[in-house]
């Protein structure tokens, strides 16, 4: 099959025997590839994107870099050299990032991410309770939001959110100010479609 796949693409016959020569070789570097990138993502989904980052730039740079020079000119291997450095690359970083997987304390880390988790919905309600103590509601919470504009009730009717009622009882407007009234706040009404509107 290496003999053939290039041939879909030129008939060159130096680039067909080239093509033919480093397929293999190819084959061999998804294969490391496949590990490495799953390695990645499971070392970014547990919130040390640093620790795979150094592992490529290491891998990449201080092994497969200088066995491409050494293989494809110093030992005037060509072509085949240079993938083979790629190869080196490869094949270091998978067997790094196994390493790490291996080693690293999955119950450690999943205290870890429940801590993280619980931090970031902390801050979460936190500046979304700010929001609601403000008089005037951001852009973000005003009109387009119809979360902010309706509850929903038990058996699937609707009816207008706490934030709404309390816009209401204060008179505030949840669309953009208008100059057109004193203060840049406007009578609400209620909208079938939109709920509490200016």
């Amino acid at each position: 099959m290496r003999h053939q796949w290039a041939k879909f693409f030129t008939s060159d016959k130096e680039i067909l025997k080239l093509t033919a020569l480093v397929l293999p070789i190819v084959g061999l570097c998804e294969l490391g590839n496949c590990p490495q990138t799953t390695g990645c993502g499971v070392l970014r989904g547990s919130a040390r994107p640093t620790i795979g980052a150094n592992i490529n730039i290491g891998s990449f740079y201080l092994v497969g870099m200088p066995v491409a020079i050494l293989m494809g000119f110093v030992l005037k291997m060509g072509f085949a050299g240079l993938w083979l450095g790629l190869l080196a690359a490869q094949g270091s970083c998978a067997l790094l990032m196994f390493y790490v997987l291996c080693t690293t304390d999955w119950i450690v880390e999943a205290e870890r991410a429940n801590k993280l988790t619980t931090e970031s919905n902390m801050e979460t309600n936190t500046k979304m309770d700010s929001n609601l103590d403000e008089r005037d509601p951001p852009r973000s919470q005003r009109i387009g939001g119809i979360s902010l504009l309706f509850a929903a009730k038990p058996g699937g009717s609707f009816s207008p959110s706490p934030l709404v009622s309390r816009w209401k009882r204060e008179g505030i407007s949840p669309l953009p100010r208008s100059p057109a009234t004193g203060e840049g706040r406007n009578p609400l009404h209620f909208s079938p479609i939109l709920g509490w509107v200016g």
